[in-house]
Order: C-alpha cells, then structure tokens, then sequence
C-alpha cells in the first residue's frame, strides 16, 4: 500500500562525518558556518553510526540564529550517548520535529554537538529531513555540499 511518501524525492539527506575519521574533542557537525537551516522542513534527524569507541561520546542538537553559531543553545531532551562499554558499534538516531525549535526567536540552524571522544573514537553521522519543503531553504538543489541521493524507484 502507497502511504504518499517516496523516499527518493520527499527524503534529504546529507553526509556530516566520514566514518574514518576520528571524534576528537568536541566538534559541531556540520562546522560553524555551514548549520543547516530547517524552518522550511517538518522534521529532521541526525542518523549516527559509532564505531569502535574508547571514550563515552555525547551527541546533542543544537541550535542558533545563524549559521555561524550565534547564540547557539541545546534542543530540549535531544541528546544521545554512546556507552564505549555497552556494544560499542551501534546505530543511534536522534529526530526532532521543527515545532520544538524556537523559531519565533529566529533560532532556526541546526547541528549536532559530539563531546568526549579523542582520536580513538569513530563514528559517522547524515543529517535527514522530510515534510515541508524537505530541503533546506537556503540551498538549491544543484548546490555541490546539498542535494538529493541518485535514485531508481521500482514501483507497482
């Protein structure tokens, strides 16, 4: 049964962090000056694989009033940790829907915080959105850093 939604045209999604390099510190994905703006989507997630950790790794959404970071502050209760014990090589997800942002405040660009690893600890992380508009509203959809996946649909 057809839902009305084609994962190939209503689905984005963007590569934050290739997962041969290393979690050192804390850093922001994507980095300060590229936060992706989201008040054209409905909902967006951070998608992120851990691979071998030494360190627990803490992942928290962010989110500013511009894409620089300025005043950037936590997304209420969107926050992950990585247990460097606990299966150390797993899948985390954290969604959030646009509406728990405080866009009347213009805050509007997100990213995701990742503290706690060193150059010991891996993993890998995509940005996805869906509803709305889908893409973010400052990007076109020729940019080279945004964009759409090739696709082959095979449908009845």
């Amino acid at each position: 049964m057809h839902m009305g939604f084609n994962l190939g045209q209503d689905l984005f999604i963007k590569g934050l962090k290739n997962p041969e390099t290393a979690v050192n510190g804390t850093i922001h994905l994507p980095a300060s000056g590229s936060m992706i703006d989201v008040s054209g989507m409905a909902r967006f997630s951070f998608l992120v694989q851990a691979g071998a950790l030494a360190h627990d790794v803490t992942l928290q959404v962010k989110q500013a009033t511009s894409v620089s970071e300025a005043a950037i502050k936590n997304v209420t209760d969107a926050t992950l940790v990585f247990d460097a014990t606990d299966n150390p090589q797993e899948w985390g997800v954290i969604e959030v829907d646009v509406d728990r942002l405080d866009i009347n405040n213009d805050f509007r660009y997100v990213s995701l915080a990742v503290s706690g690893g060193s150059t010991n600890d891996y993993m890998s992380a995509m940005f996805l959105s869906y509803g709305e508009g889908t893409r973010p509203v400052t990007q076109t959809t020729g940019s080279a850093n945004y964009g759409f996946y090739d696709q082959a649909i095979v449908a009845g």
